[in-house]
């Protein structure tokens, strides 16, 4: 079986969360199989809570290097409607461990270094898994803290790097607004040279889904699932900041530095806000210029950052239809039209324009930048890659500057709109796409290639190298039908070669190699290349 690389999942979250006592969490090998005592397959609630990316799943998909993010879990997703009910309608996800965490009294800290020492705990322990031939075979996973700790022939290792996803998990106390940064960067510093309690990290994501005070990040959780904590000032979903923080700097300086031979941490561009990304563009040119780019688990926009620009005043452009302010007037609702790729059979394959997906400029800067190029990890999640009914998006103030000219309110924003403000709301635009999943087509896969094809015609020839797969496997997620669970990656690969030439006639793109050897790239090779060059 070839082997495939993933950028970004969440092996250890599950069971990591489904014990109080950290102690008696089962090992990450386990294959969870969530009850829920109701009949809501339609909704998606099996295929979401269930393991996707377990040990077990990830061996008999092939899987070889991967990353895996430790993620404190924010309190803002404690209060969510989603999660409410999901502790009402299983016993999988331990309910005191939630309810010290919507009450803060476990710091974020305390919550990543539990995940953590859940991680060490089952290294190097065989489990026995079935391969795809029906064979009963020994695994074990590795921790790695470096590539020179990689063995391409061992093939009954998986082997793990670690990350860290959100700023907020160096929190040490659980009062997220006292906070020394002081003591965040000697936190950061603990995971920069290995110990047998830390493992070094290859990269960390500054922000996730809720507000911190390093920066501010890109708008993810709707409105229907966000519950009470969406609003929350300090901590809440709805992004109501401007770009980096001193803090935020002072955070990121710490991670890319290295000095006594200690290893650089990369900054994974992935939920920072439009405006957080050109700041760290910018510290990175004035100060790390050798610093490659990364986004660890992205889909595309399908347009440039500066498309937000109105015609002249008033007009709204192809791509925005309307503004207005959310109710708590610290955001702006920003309602898309929809941005159609192509059409197949009968589906009309859309972009996701919401701003936490790459734009046209963002690909651009990642496949030019440090000496070999960055990486960027495709999502699996079929919502990000577009097949998604909602395009209305929640964009922060960074974005926008109101001012009173006459008789109603104005926009002024350089960076993205200028024109008038809505001055009653808009209805929540819905996308008219197809998914009826009794279509025969693999219309979830077109999305996925849709993306792949597009940072290509975006980023040149070179960005075929620039590629990789990073599913976000167990955080949540609405996988694509092709690729439900990592176990599912032989088959998903070759549905990719199968349809890959197709949908590059249709994007007007030219393979510079056979299909096999191009998707070969993408799920194993680039990734393996990049880590060599960049993870000594």
């Amino acid at each position: 079986m070839k082997p495939f690389f993933d950028f970004h999942t969440h092996t250890f979250l599950k069971t990591h969360l489904n014990k109080e006592n950290i102690e008696n969490a089962s090992t990450p090998f386990l294959e969870m199989d969530v009850e829920i005592p109701l009949n809501i397959d339609e909704w998606g609630f099996n295929d979401i809570v269930d393991s996707q990316a377990s040990f077990s799943q990830i061996a008999q998909g092939g899987g070889h290097l991967i990353i895996v993010a430790l993620y404190p879990l924010e309190h803002a997703y404690t209060k969510s409607t989603f999660i409410k009910l999901i502790k009402k309608l299983t016993q999988d996800l331990n309910k005191n461990l939630l309810e010290s965490i919507e009450r803060q009294s476990i710091s974020y800290w305390e919550l990543l270094l539990r995940e953590l020492s859940h991680a060490l705990k089952f290294e190097s322990q065989p489990q026995t898994v079935r391969d795809e031939n029906g064979n009963d075979v020994d695994v074990h996973y590795k921790i790695i803290n470096s590539m020179v700790e990689y063995d391409p022939r061992a093939q009954n290792t998986i082997h793990v790097v670690l990350s860290i996803e959100g700023g907020h998990a160096f929190y040490e106390n659980p009062d997220i607004l006292n906070q020394d940064i002081a003591d965040i960067k000697e936190r950061i510093t603990e995971f920069k040279t290995p110990t047998p309690q830390r493992s070094t990290i290859f990269h960390i994501n500054l922000a996730h889904h809720a507000q911190n005070r390093f920066t501010n990040h890109a708008h993810a959780i709707p409105t229907d699932c966000a519950g009470k904590g969406g609003t929350d000032r300090f901590g809440g979903y709805n992004p109501i900041e401007h770009g980096l923080t001193e803090e935020g700097k002072e955070f990121i300086r710490r991670c890319l530095q290295q000095e006594n031979g200690e290893k650089r941490i990369l900054i994974d561009l992935k939920h920072l806000s439009l405006k957080a990304r050109q700041d760290y563009y910018q510290l990175v040119e004035d100060e790390f210029p050798d610093t490659p780019l990364i986004a660890t688990h992205m889909g595309v926009t399908g347009f440039a950052s500066q498309s937000f620009h109105y015609v002249k005043e008033g007009q709204l452009t192809p791509i925005v239809r309307g503004i207005t302010e959310y109710t708590d007037r610290r955001c702006y609702k920003v309602h898309y039209e929809q941005l159609f790729a192509f059409e197949l059979n009968r589906d009309r394959i859309c972009f996701n324009p919401w701003s936490i997906n790459l734009y046209d400029d963002d690909i651009v800067k990642i496949v030019e930048t440090g000496p070999t190029g960055g990486l960027i990890g495709l999502v699996l999640d079929e919502r990000i890659l577009g097949k998604t009914k909602s395009i209305t998006n929640y964009h922060a103030p960074e974005l926008f500057s109101k001012t009173k000219r006459g008789a109603s309110p104005w926009l002024d924003a350089p960076a993205c709109v200028n024109g008038h403000l809505q001055r009653t709301g808009l209805d929540d635009d819905i996308l008219e796409i197809n998914t009826d999943p009794r279509n025969a087509h693999p219309n979830g896969l077109y999305y996925f290639l849709n993306n792949w094809l597009h940072i290509v015609k975006i980023g040149g020839d070179n960005a075929w190298k620039n590629v990789c797969l990073g599913s976000d496997y167990d955080r949540l997620i609405n996988a694509l039908d092709v690729a439900p669970k990592a176990n599912f990656m032989a088959s998903f690969r070759a549905r990719l070669t199968q349809e890959l030439l197709l949908i590059a006639d249709i994007k007007e793109v030219q393979l510079p190699a056979s299909a096999d050897e191009l998707v070969g790239a993408l799920l194993y090779d680039n990734a393996f290349n990049f880590l060599k060059n960049n993870w000594h």
